[in-house]
């Protein structure tokens, strides 16, 4: 066994990529091994597992995140279909009229550049965002989901002109998971306030079960608004991490006692390109 506990090795890289074939671009990189580190037991049988990220195995899998396209951020490069209202659909309930669309103005850091503006122009009984998950949001009564978004208001009442006393009220929402033929699983309320971005949290706990569920969000005032990040969570994920794993799926593979975990695994290891490989 080595006894150095640090090694430095120079190399030179050869980057092909976007370069004419026959040339290359040397860089010389210094790479430091630690070999005195604690010696790490290997199982005999080499049993363990590996994750590859595909047909929902990490977002609506071992992710327990439930909406889908949360941020907005879905678009051709990946799947020729999607596009940044990819699961979203605009939804209005008791006369309400409005509308949506993506904007990217004053997004909320340069690397999530875009997000959603809701336009509610005649509130009813809501105006607003509906997200199905991941071929459904599976919903338990007696359940409790958390709740999330990052939001800021744009304006209240109209657009241009109208009453201006009530500028400076706050934007309420009401969030509700729904059955897919728009029964109540439960909801829960919140207020926006304020021009910049800022985010909300609410618990929703359900009174029915449903394995279809829906999310919706739902402007209950005339004025605008600004969300990104969408997110609805249950409360019972694995050993009951926020922003944590799905409690059934990582279990499982916890009984199995693994001796070791591959990632990425499959062919997603290479990716579809430099653009997207891990």
């Amino acid at each position: 066994m080595m006894q150095n506990k640090f090694i430095q090795v120079s190399f030179l890289i050869f980057v092909l990529a976007g370069y004419p074939a026959g040339t290359a671009a040397e860089k010389a990189v210094t790479v430091t091994v630690q070999a005195g580190a604690e010696d790490k037991a290997i199982r005999p049988d080499l049993f363990g597992i590996f994750f590859e990220d595909l047909n929902y195995a990490a977002d609506g899998g071992l992710y327990a995140e439930l909406v889908q396209n949360r941020s907005f951020a879905y678009t051709a490069r990946e799947q020729l279909s999607w596009n940044a209202f990819t699961c979203w659909e605009v939804v209005t309930r008791g006369g309400g009229r409005g509308h949506a669309a993506i904007d990217a103005a004053e997004p909320i850091h340069p690397n999530n550049p875009q997000y959603a503006v809701l336009e509610a122009e005649q509130a009813g009984d809501g105006v607003g965002l509906m997200n199905p998950g991941f071929d459904g949001i599976p919903v338990k009564a007696g359940e409790a989901y958390n709740f999330s978004v990052f939001a800021r208001q744009l304006y209240m009442n109209s657009r241009w002109g109208g009453d201006s006393s009530i500028e400076g009220r706050p934007m309420p929402l009401e969030v509700r998971l729904e059955s897919p033929d728009g029964q109540r699983l439960g909801e829960a309320s919140l207020e926006v306030t304020g021009r910049e971005w800022k985010r909300y949290t609410a618990t929703i706990d359900a009174n029915r079960t449903d394995e279809n569920g829906r999310l919706a969000v739902l402007a209950k005032a005339r004025g605008g608004i600004a969300m990104d990040v969408i997110s609805l969570f249950p409360q019972a994920t694995f050993h009951n991490r926020p922003n944590g794993l799905r409690a059934d799926l990582a279990q499982a593979i916890a009984d199995l006692k693994p001796g070791f975990v591959r990632f990425p695994g499959g062919c997603l290891a290479h990716g579809n390109g430099l653009g997207n490989m891990y």
